[in-house]
């Protein structure tokens, strides 16, 4: 089994990874705070150890059933925070996924095992080639990656498996905090009280046409990230031609991935599993 850690900017999402069948056999998200201290991540990782029973025992069994861990990050002072405490609790070795090559002390640093096709591949985030070849494995290509975090991510892989770039935009939360911070009286609103239906439709979605200032910001950021998306895969399509499935990841991804025409499958652990991957490949 490996631990899998995903740091993004604004949650990170630990889980662990069964080897051979890649599945996420728990997880949790929690905030992440690069000034977060070690007896906190302590606690963190010690609290999902001890809810996972593994073949009847509890959180020490299943601490000795972890061969590694892997990191992918893009908060670089979150990840170094984050090794020293790993080592002590789990004692076992600890890499990350890096895009730009720089050691790490207390980690060994590991390639994405994917071509690409970019200007300069260092940019590129390390979740985001994560979640390419999580993909590709899992679906084939050509294929296009949405993740629906802090930012919106759309990356394409061709049918030969070589990562080819992708798009950036604001993500939903980026944009409600923006509407808030950039005018005087627009209030900060959430859209967390928009919930997953059985079936990938998400409940109690805005009206197109809001009837007050916040039912507006919701209908604007929630069907205009909807719209967007759509729009995007359609030209995207015109540009590179067929593609082979649509996979929707990320924090938002079970609000709004329903309510969109052309996502094809929905996986929150899609890093967590591109991370097994990777581990499985390192040699």
């Amino acid at each position: 089994m490996i631990l899998a850690v995903d740091i993004g900017n604004t949650s990170t999402v630990a889980g662990l990874v069964e080897s051979g069948s890649n599945t996420v056999v728990a997880f949790k998200r929690f905030a992440t705070d690069a000034a977060r201290n070690a007896k906190e991540y302590n606690g963190l990782f010690a609290s999902l150890l001890s809810g996972v029973k593994q073949h009847g025992g509890g959180g020490t069994d299943t601490v000795s059933s972890i061969e590694g861990v892997i990191i992918c990050s893009v908060v670089p002072v979150a990840t170094v925070g984050m090794i020293a405490p790993l080592r002590e609790l789990i004692d076992k070795p600890v890499y990350v996924v890096s895009t730009d090559g720089i050691d790490i002390e207390g980690a060994t640093v590991v390639e994405q095992y994917m071509q690409s096709d970019v200007e300069n591949r260092g940019e590129v985030g390390a979740d985001r080639l994560v979640n390419a070849i999580a993909a590709f494995e899992l679906f084939g290509g050509p294929v296009l990656v949405v993740d629906f975090g802090t930012a919106l991510t759309l990356d394409y892989v061709n049918a030969g498996g070589v990562y080819c770039g992708g798009i950036i935009a604001p993500g939903i939360g980026i944009s409600l905090e923006a509407l808030h911070l950039k005018t005087a009286k627009l209030p900060l609103v959430s859209l967390d009280d928009i919930g997953e239906r059985p079936g990938g439709r998400s409940e109690d979605v805005p009206n197109v046409v809001g009837r007050s200032s916040i039912e507006s910001i919701k209908s604007g950021v929630y069907w205009g990230t909807v719209s967007m998306v759509d729009g995007m895969v359609e030209r995207v399509r015109r540009e590179r031609g067929v593609l082979k499935r649509v996979v929707a990841t990320g924090g938002f991804a079970a609000t709004v991935a329903g309510a969109t025409d052309c996502v094809d499958e929905v996986d929150e652990f899609l890093t967590l599993k591109g991370l097994g991957l990777i581990y499985e490949r390192k040699g």
